[in-house]
């Protein structure tokens, strides 16, 4: 956990670092950018008064905690929902396991229910995606859809300069293999990841790669793979941390939210809050994002400008996402090895590739 937490922070960094360096908003007219305000305007006055008493981040934290986890379901408060699940989850597992099982066989059903939901709707997606970008870029201009592709681009570099950068360093100096190696050895893990963009549905091939290629102990590899495919969402991060500072740029005037220091350190722990709960599927992010704009009082239909990007991101995110669960694996490893012959072998990695 504390591997996972502070490859997180240096995810967020790497993300709000490249976000306020590059600034793919400024690239939108200021014309644009007007016609882009003015059409969200009847919209973000709605939600602009559901958020006009703006509450601290001591209160924000507070607010977590539910009074009534049925409300919050309904209402959709996914941080309120988060605390509930944890609180639920620590219950069942002190309770007899026999009496506990009931309950999780059903929880894990719906689970399952709701992602084969969110997949029917990842099909339907990309038709309704089109139709409302073309309204947008009709009724506004070429500048706006020139910064959402700038957008994409600098998601992908934040992906890879934290790739390179955080794991790479760490493989190179903690567990003493070289970076391009490890990179061989997931090789078919990362494609995986990024054909089908979950890191769920990878989690076969994961532990596979883990345990025959990187020589990691099962004991090891079992526990933290399927921990990391539920907590462990790097990439996500990444993502999810330049979107909402590029939104709140665009939109943020609307709402009278301007991307302060202040607001940067609000919306990283946001994105760390709320990337425990993000779903290992495709399109998983939409909903979180949505959520963070809507508590900064942007109505969370302007999504549609960075959803064309989203399914090409969702793959380049999955597998970096899946990478860092293997790098945690590695890790985790080399600092639980025992004074024994069968787990003082090194790892093979370098000489099987």
């Amino acid at each position: 956990m504390a591997i996972f937490t502070t490859t997180t922070v240096a995810a967020l960094s790497i993300g709000v670092t490249l976000a306020n360096l590059i600034k793919p908003g400024d690239l939108v007219s200021a014309a644009d950018k007007e016609l882009l305000l003015s059409s969200y305007q009847g919209k973000a006055d709605s939600v602009v008064e559901g958020a006009a008493a703006a509450p601290t981040l001591g209160e924000q934290i507070v607010s977590i905690v539910p009074t009534n986890p049925a409300r919050a379901m309904a209402d959709g408060d996914m941080l309120q929902v988060i605390c509930f699940a944890v609180m639920l989850g620590i219950a069942l597992t002190l309770w007899e396991s026999l009496r506990a099982k009931p309950v999780v066989d059903v929880l894990d059903g719906i689970n399952q229910a709701m992602v084969m939901t969110v997949h029917i709707v990842m099909k339907l997606a990309p038709v309704g995606v089109a139709t409302l970008l073309f309204e947008v870029v009709g009724t506004t201009g070429l500048s706006v859809l020139l910064a959402v592709t700038a957008y994409g681009a600098v998601v992908v570099v934040g992906l890879l300069a934290h790739l390179s950068i955080t794991y790479g360093s760490i493989i190179r100096f903690g567990v003493k293999v070289p970076f391009f190696a490890f990179l061989r050895a997931i090789k078919e893990a990362m494609l995986v990841a990024f054909s089908t963009s979950s890191s769920s549905a990878t989690l076969p091939v994961t532990m596979e790669c883990c345990e025959d290629k990187l020589k990691v102990s099962p004991a090891v590899s079992s526990f933290v793979l399927p921990l990391g495919a539920t907590v462990n969402m790097d990439g996500t991060s990444v993502y999810q941390v330049m979107a909402l500072v590029f939104l709140i740029s665009l939109f943020g005037e609307a709402a009278g939210v301007a991307v302060t220091p202040g607001t940067l350190v609000s919306v990283g722990m946001l994105v760390v809050l709320y990337s425990v709960g993000t779903p290992g599927v495709p399109g998983g992010s939409v909903k979180v994002i949505q959520d963070v704009l809507t508590m900064f009082g942007i109505p969370p239909g302007v999504i549609v400008l960075i959803l064309p990007m989203d399914r090409l991101l969702d793959m380049s995110r999955s597998a970096v996402n899946v990478s860092g669960d293997l790098f945690t694996a590695c890790v985790t490893d080399k600092l639980c090895r025992r004074d024994t012959p069968e787990n003082h072998e090194e790892p093979q990695t370098t000489l099987e590739i």
